[in-house]
């Protein structure tokens, strides 16, 4: 069995660094009892911390009275230094917070990872944070990811905290509501039949769909299928797909049709040859989110890190999701203008 000197050292150091606080606040409060209730330890704990100290700077530091601990003269040429070292230790653990801080991975759905780069970077005063930024697939537990540190900003369909895989950790995360979600584009191949007739959902179920995947909304159930479901209409699902280039592949090779919840994603498959996104009218998405509710963003953090993550960034990200899954102000304009959002000046 190897021991490893390593992190026996940085126990020994966390053990002494220990000790001092434990110093601090005795000769600041006399009583061995205040200290373990401060700390959350045993006072025969509180005692092992001083004897190791007093063994250290072969003192006995503090003399037991009927008022309490009382400093010796060793104690009270020391006390300034350890306030210094005490002092020191929080502000290193601060810029460690801040070190970690300068890589924010942002987990999102795939009908809002593209685009958000690109938007970041428009923003005045993004680039002076010096924020190393990278952009994940979401997924049903994200909050998960967000305990543990691997990711600092995730937006979801849903608020976390009230949903089983997540509730157990809803004391630790921050939920901020952003918005909720007011059109929907359908896309299919531009040659379809299906752009000859007004869209109604009865339409649009005459064709092979395809279920774009977003965890924690349409992952179990579909609103699409449970519209036909309901309604008595024979729908064929063709495929359910977790990422928009796996769907506009299918959308490629096949007369199916989809439907996405936001400009961005609409804009992202205008942009493939031979493929059109219209949005779906108002009636029709009223109609198809009847028995199904519609999707909730929300922003998800950690509450103990959400100090960290500069204002801006949260924001700005807030802005970006309003974009593109709210009703443009002016009810009337065109497809092109309403996939064309960017960011204003």
């Amino acid at each position: 069995m190897e021991f490893d000197f390593q992190c026996a050292e940085q126990d020994m150091i966390e053990q002494e660094l220990r000790a001092f606080f434990v110093f601090k606040s005795v000769y600041e409060t006399g009583s061995a009892k205040s200290v373990a209730e401060l700390y959350g330890i045993s006072q025969p704990k509180v005692s092992r911390y001083l004897l190791q100290l007093r063994e250290t700077f072969s003192d006995s530091l503090f003399i037991r009275k009927n008022t309490g601990f009382v400093p010796t003269a060793k104690a009270h040429s020391l006390y300034p230094l350890v306030c210094d070292m005490v002092a020191l230790s929080g502000k290193l653990e601060k810029l460690a917070h801040q070190e970690v801080l300068r890589r924010c991975v942002i987990a999102l759905p795939p009908t809002l990872s593209v685009g958000l780069a690109e938007y970041l970077e428009a923003v005045p005063g993004m680039s002076e944070l010096g924020l190393s930024m990278s952009v994940k697939p979401g997924r049903r537990t994200i909050c998960e990811d967000i305990i543990q540190g691997t990711t600092c900003i995730a937006i979801t369909h849903r608020d976390c905290t009230q949903n089983l895989e997540c509730k157990h950790l809803s004391s630790k995360l921050s939920v901020e509501p952003i918005a909720e979600g007011e059109m929907l584009f359908v896309v299919s191949r531009s040659d379809s039949a299906l752009w000859q007739a007004p869209l109604t959902l009865e339409a649009i179920g005459c064709y092979p769909f395809v279920v774009t995947q977003l965890p924690g909304f349409n992952d179990l159930t579909d609103p699409f299928e449970r519209f036909c479901e309901l309604e008595g209409l024979s729908l064929t699902t063709l495929q359910r797909a977790s990422d928009l280039a796996t769907l506009t592949e299918i959308l490629t090779g096949s007369n199916a049709v989809s439907f996405l919840g936001s400009a961005s994603a609409a804009r992202f498959v205008e942009r493939f040859p031979g493929l059109k996104a219209e949005m779906l009218p108002a009636a029709e998405y009223q109609r198809l989110h009847r028995a199904v509710p519609r999707p909730r963003y929300s922003l998800i953090t950690r509450l103990d890190r959400k100090p960290m993550i500069p204002p801006l960034l949260l924001s700005t990200i807030h802005e970006y999701v309003k974009l593109q899954v709210m009703l443009p102000d002016n009810m009337n304009v065109t497809m092109a203008e309403a996939v064309g959002c960017t960011h204003s000046e």
